[in-house]
Parts: structure tokens; sequence; C-alpha cells
């Protein structure tokens, strides 16, 4: 992808580079929305099922893509994608199998630059962001749960070693168990004592760090 030029243009898609479904085993299909496009309608009544067949392969294939749901506006990797022998097979039927798809730019956050050279449908842009904000939100969960799991443990522990004054304190519980996770260590003795010193200087009594690792 290449900077986008200042002047007026396509508009910004909603998911940035480096949001991927990649790992995802599933997206969402709206089989009656599908079924009832004028996308569908069309392609039937012009008796170019085939197009179907190939639209239905980039859609799948864009969920693939970085950013999700985009496509690149190359013929060459357009024509692979959609499993032609040839860039010209695939140029025959691209304004019919790119139906509803238009050019977009896409943010990198990283850069803060507004690349070109994708294209995106609506219809799949809205899936794509949904299923990405879906195991995103999971993922949070997920990191949530194993927090406050370890945090009860490093209760216990600093309980179990006498620091009962420590046990009380929310803030420093969540501290030492981010600590943890973050360096993906178990918590034990040794390791809960070593956050104590690397986070506020509390000279541990144990070696550091115990032998165990996530």
């Amino acid at each position: 992808m290449e900077p986008a030029s200042s002047s007026p243009g396509p508009r910004v898609y909603s998911l940035s580079l480096g949001q991927t479904l990649a790992t995802n085993e599933w997206v969402e299909w709206h089989i009656h929305r599908f079924l009832q496009s004028s996308f569908v309608a069309r392609m039937l009544h012009m008796d170019r099922d085939d197009v179907v067949g190939r639209a239905v392969i980039l859609w799948s294939t864009s969920y693939l893509e970085d950013p999700a749901g985009t496509l690149p506006d190359d013929d060459v990797l357009l024509a692979h994608k959609a499993q032609f022998r040839s860039v010209e097979q695939w140029q025959a039927m691209r304004d019919l199998a790119l139906w509803g798809w238009e050019p977009v730019l896409i943010h990198d956050e990283e850069t803060g630059q507004m690349l070109s050279g994708r294209l995106a449908h609506r219809t799949i842009e809205r899936i794509s962001a949904a299923s990405a904000k879906r195991r995103d939100g999971k993922k949070a969960g997920r990191e949530a749960h194993q927090l406050a799991v370890t945090r009860d443990r490093v209760k216990k522990k600093l309980a179990d070693m006498g620091k009962k004054r420590f046990a009380e304190n929310p803030k420093l519980l969540d501290e030492i168990a981010i600590w943890l996770g973050q360096s993906k260590l178990y918590v034990t003795e040794g390791n809960v004592a070593a956050a104590l010193e690397s986070l506020h200087g509390i000279p541990r009594v144990v070696p550091f760090p115990d032998a165990e690792t996530k």
C-alpha cells in the first residue's frame, strides 16, 4: 500500500492496518440478505452464476486480508485470489465480480499515514468490524478473568508470607498481578517478593526469580 495523496477521494476504512481476522474460524453469513441481494438477482438474470461463485471466493478471502474485509486493488493479486488461471480471464469478469466494492483509505496507526490501494465492500466491512469487536471483547474478557485469578492468588500468597497489610491493598495487588503476567511468572513466594522489590523497592527475603515460569 502507498501513502494517499492529500486531495479529496476515497473514504477511510473502519478497521486500521493490522486489524485482521486471520485466526477466526468463522464470520457471519447473512443468508437471506445474500439470496435477496440485487447482485445475485442481476447476475442470475444475466446468466452469470459463474460471477457469483468468484465473488463469494473474494468475499471469503477478504476476511483473511489486512485489514480484514479488504482486497488489494491489483489485478494480478486479485486474479490469484479469485483463483483464475490468468489475469486476462480475471479482467474480463472484474467489474461484475467486484460489484459493490470501492477504493478506501487504510489508517496505519504506527505511522499515522493514510494508505491507498485497497478495496472494500460496505456489507463485508460491517461484518468484519463487528467480528473484530466481538473478538477483541472476548480477548479483553479472558484477560480480565486471568488478572482476577492472579490477583486472588497474590493476595493469598502475601497473607501466607505474613504481609497481610499488603494483601489488603487493592492497588498493590493489581500492580503485582500485572507485573507477574507481563513477566510470565507464576504466583510463588519468590516471584511475589521480587515483584514487591521491583515495583516499590521492598527488599525480598527469598531468591529471585523462582524457577517456575508460565
